[in-house]
């Protein structure tokens, strides 16, 4: 079994986009979820959700409306998630732009 790390970014909009997927044939440990409020001015909300591909997709809410000061960042979790295949992980924001996201993760196949 290879074990690769592998980064995940991008930047959130007002509807949930896609930052990881779990590649098939694939176990991923989410080592990390970082999001930085790149506003100078403005606090920004955020939401974040994983999306279990073994369950129809049923979604688990990792952050609900989560605010972030201007010029902050949130470390988002407190230990590791372990993703299977197809497993999705999506973020979104209060406005477009201002918050941009990372995703560390150890990916076994």
């Amino acid at each position: 079994m290879a074990n690769t790390f592998k980064n995940a970014r991008g930047v959130l909009t007002a509807s949930y986009v896609t930052i990881y997927t779990c590649p098939a044939l694939t176990t991923s440990v989410v080592l990390n979820i970082h999001i930085a409020n790149t506003s100078t001015s403005t606090s920004r909300d955020v939401s974040v959700q994983w999306l279990d591909a073994s369950n129809a997709n049923a979604a688990t809410r990792l952050a609900e409306q989560m605010t972030i000061p201007a010029k902050e960042a949130l470390a988002l979790l407190n230990g590791k998630l372990v993703l299977e295949a197809g497993d999705v992980i999506q973020a979104k924001a209060s406005a477009i732009t201002d918050c941009e996201i990372s995703i560390s993760a150890m990916e076994m196949s």
